[in-house]
């Protein structure tokens, strides 16, 4: 777009500054500036969108980089990833919780409606996918490799060969 950006760059008391002073419409900020600062960005800056790239940084809810940018408040949300979710539904739920908390409820409740337990509780097999696509649908674009794949350039591989160094001989 041709909207006005920031690179928010320096230390805490001059992100700070930044929160407060900058008039630019995207303020771009990295994951490990978010998880420090997200008091000061939901008080201060308090935006209306938050857009993640590189969003697998919380596919894993137990990371404290999930844990921090998951207190983010702002009205609207967007995950950007191209890192495939590999059959692991628990990642697109953490992906999911970001975007809309309501939509799976609590991730208790998520792992009873979508996975079956043995008896001792241990987790079993996926289940009800049906019902988790068509929960998916509301809030994901997925784009698959053949839908996209005239748009990507050619493979091209190069092999470079490295002499050992005689430690390594």
């Amino acid at each position: 777009t041709g909207l006005s950006n920031e690179v928010l760059l320096g230390s805490r008391p001059l992100r700070r500054g930044r929160y407060r002073q900058t008039q630019a419409f995207f303020l771009i900020a990295n994951y490990e500036q978010v998880m420090r600062d997200w008091r000061e960005i939901n008080t201060t800056l308090a935006p209306d969108l938050v857009i993640l790239d590189e969003a697998q940084r919380i596919k894993n809810w137990r990371t404290k980089t999930a844990q921090s940018l998951k207190r983010l408040e702002a009205r609207f949300a967007f995950v950007l990833t191209g890192t495939p979710l590999e059959n692991k539904i628990d990642e697109f739920y953490s992906l999911a919780e970001f975007i809309d908390p309501t939509l799976f409820g609590s991730r208790f409740r998520f792992n009873r409606r979508f996975y079956s337990f043995d008896e001792e509780g241990k987790v079993g097999r996926m289940q009800n996918l049906d019902e988790l696509h068509e929960s998916a649908v509301k809030i994901m674009l997925r784009r698959r490799k053949s839908d996209i794949a005239e748009q990507l350039p050619e493979r091209v591989d190069k092999n470079y060969f490295v002499g050992m160094t005689p430690g390594q001989r």
